[in-house]
């Protein structure tokens, strides 16, 4: 699997852009462009930090997800801020639908969820930005790369929001493999390294 394709997917699995995409690794949009568009071999650093920040790793031919419970842990406290802040809105759109089947009746309650959604939003970036409330550095990690990607600031909306949950999610699982996991070293880059086993691969006699 070479880099431009495990980019791909990568933004394709979390519904991303390329400009977040490039936010969360700390990489200028224009290098994951040239690497998706296979203009460029990334680095085995650049590719780490593009997996890293993702909450993946590669297994064989797979992408998986790193199973990083620390995703998890650090979107659940803004999951838990965001529901408890909304109660009031959800109450109210409930309300609107069942007194009412009108179209009207409808629009004015997501207009409602709308406004308040905003409101709930503000408390909850002031209530993270707290400095009395520290952050392990697992959880902070997270956090700074989904402030970089714009998914926690004031203009963060309700479609950001459900993307980070996503990203979140995706980075925690834990997924089954049936691979023994090994540390290689590939003083000349990884593709090389690849490229070499499969080689390797189609000229080795398979043996029972």
């Amino acid at each position: 699997m070479d880099a431009a394709t495990i980019v791909k997917r990568i933004r394709s699995t979390n519904g991303i852009t390329r400009k977040e995409l490039a936010e969360l690794a700390a990489l200028s949009p224009s290098t994951v462009g040239r690497i998706e568009r296979g203009e460029i071999d990334p680095t085995w650093g650049t590719l780490t930090r593009l997996l890293a920040s993702t909450g993946y790793q590669i297994n064989g031919d797979s992408l998986v997800s790193a199973g990083d419970a620390s995703a998890v842990a650090a979107a659940q406290p803004l999951l838990s801020a965001v529901m408890t802040a909304l109660e009031p809105s959800t109450r109210a759109l409930r309300t609107s639908i069942v007194a009412s089947a009108q179209d009207t009746a409808a629009a004015a309650a997501q207009d409602i969820a709308r406004l308040d959604w905003s409101e709930a939003w503000k408390s909850v970036v002031k209530s993270i930005t707290d400095p009395r409330i520290p952050l392990p550095s697992v959880t902070s990690e997270w956090r700074n790369r989904w402030e970089r990607a714009g998914w926690l600031d004031e203009s963060t909306d309700a479609n950001d929001f459900v993307t980070l949950a996503i990203s979140a999610g995706n980075a925690a699982k834990i997924s089954r493999r049936n691979t023994v996991q090994r540390a290689v070293d590939a003083p000349e880059g990884w593709q090389t390294l690849a490229r070499r086993l499969g080689r390797q691969k189609k000229t080795t006699p398979y043996q029972a």
